[in-house]
């Protein structure tokens, strides 16, 4: 492009012009002035050429350039597409993971909630065996009570039943005593009766 610039400079409109009304002039074209203009007229032969193939260069540099914006747009359209599918794929796992996770937590939920009345239950049931044990215990302390007072009033009972008998034994010797001795004094008087008489 630079020589093609600078070719320009070199020849201009007006020095062609120029040279084609001195070619109308036959007296004054000499061979001087021909082989000047000829040799011009290569120059620009050459600058057309050059401009041609520049701009044949040119074109198809145009033409590659547009092939391959059209091929990267071609690419980022299907990158755009490849990654918006990707997206898609990515937010439905989400949801997908997102749902199968609340899933799990509603379920894990609903477990800790009967973990939570079993749990309640069995406290209550613990409580109510205490409570039990603790009444039974108490029972059998009155129990136990009651018996050692049993023991002791049966044990006061028989000692008061061997006295009793004891003493039974006793007013029945004196009885006997007694009677006797009645008798002794029932003879007596009697005898002291018919004595008498």
């Amino acid at each position: 492009m630079d020589d093609l610039n600078q070719g320009k400079k070199g020849i201009s409109d007006n020095e062609v012009e120029d040279f084609l009304c001195e070619m109308k002039q036959p007296s004054l074209f000499d061979n001087t002035k021909f082989y000047r203009l000829r040799s011009r007229l290569v120059e620009l032969v050459e600058e057309i050429k050059l401009k041609r193939v520049t701009e044949r260069e040119n074109e198809e540099k145009i033409r590659h350039l547009v092939h391959e914006k059209h091929e990267l747009e071609r690419k980022q359209e299907s990158k755009q597409e490849e990654m918006l599918n990707l997206s898609d794929d990515h937010d439905h796992k989400l949801q997908e993971q997102k749902r199968h996770l609340d899933d799990q937590i509603h379920s894990l939920k609903e477990q800790v909630k009967k973990l939570q009345v079993h749990r309640e239950v069995h406290d209550k049931e613990a409580k109510s065996l205490k409570d039990d044990i603790r009444s039974l215990q108490w029972t059998k302390y009155n129990l136990e009570k009651k018996l050692r007072e049993q023991e002791h009033m049966l044990s006061a009972h028989h000692m008061s039943t061997d006295q009793h008998r004891n003493e039974m034994s006793t007013i029945e010797k004196k009885m006997a005593g007694m009677m006797a001795h009645y008798q002794h004094l029932a003879d007596t008087l009697k005898r002291l009766e018919l004595n008498g008489e």
